[in-house]
């Protein structure tokens, strides 16, 4: 598959499910409770979100959650998956991470961003890693899982970041972990508390 670059080739690469909706496995959710610490009344973003269901599983951890995400299929498809119950705490955006954020996220707002899987799609990564520490209030999380571009295929090596890549995602931020899943890295970053 090549790089999706417009909406409506997301739409179609959702559409036709070329590796979208990747599967969450649970030792990804074991690590993530573990260096996230998802709770009750956080407010959080799934940048990227796709089809939704790594806004469902925040939204079971009870997380206020807007999953953000460019095409509109995936969001159709994420909307009919909710229930009437998650409907009070959970909502879509349909919005290209390339620009600006969304009006309706304001700084310092915001517990956590998530971005699985989206990083290695968006044309400026850095730009839209300072704007997620924006949203993020005081010692707020980014929570940033990618595949590894050195451990897929050749075919497949668009879909991930190269090492050096991965290596300075930490630029900025006032902290950072990083751990293995796989072929994919999990770098969980920290917003200094300091307030901007």
């Amino acid at each position: 598959m090549n790089v999706a670059r417009t909406a409506a080739e997301w739409d179609r690469v959702h559409t036709v499910g070329e590796g979208v909706g990747r599967m969450i496995s649970a030792e990804e959710l074991i690590k993530f409770r573990r260096f996230v610490g998802p709770g009750p009344g956080q407010v959080v973003i799934d940048a990227g979100c796709g089809k939704g269901a790594f806004s469902q599983q925040l939204w079971r951890y009870g997380c206020d959650v807007t999953g953000i995400d460019w095409s509109a299929e995936a969001l159709r498809r994420a909307r009919r998956a909710l229930s009437g119950g998650q409907k009070r705490r959970l909502r879509y955006l349909q919005h290209d991470l390339n620009t600006d954020g969304p009006p309706e996220v304001e700084s310092s707002s915001v517990d956590l961003v998530v971005c699985r899987f989206s990083l290695a799609h968006l044309g400026d990564r850095e730009r839209f890693l300072s704007q997620a520490r924006d949203w993020l209030k005081p010692g707020g999380i980014g929570y940033v899982m990618t595949f590894v571009r050195e451990k897929l295929p050749p075919r497949a090596a668009h879909a991930g970041l190269a090492e050096e890549e991965i290596a300075v995602l930490d630029r900025g931020w006032g902290s950072a972990v990083r751990y293995g899943l796989g072929r994919a890295a999990v770098v969980v970053l920290r917003r200094a508390d300091l307030a901007p």
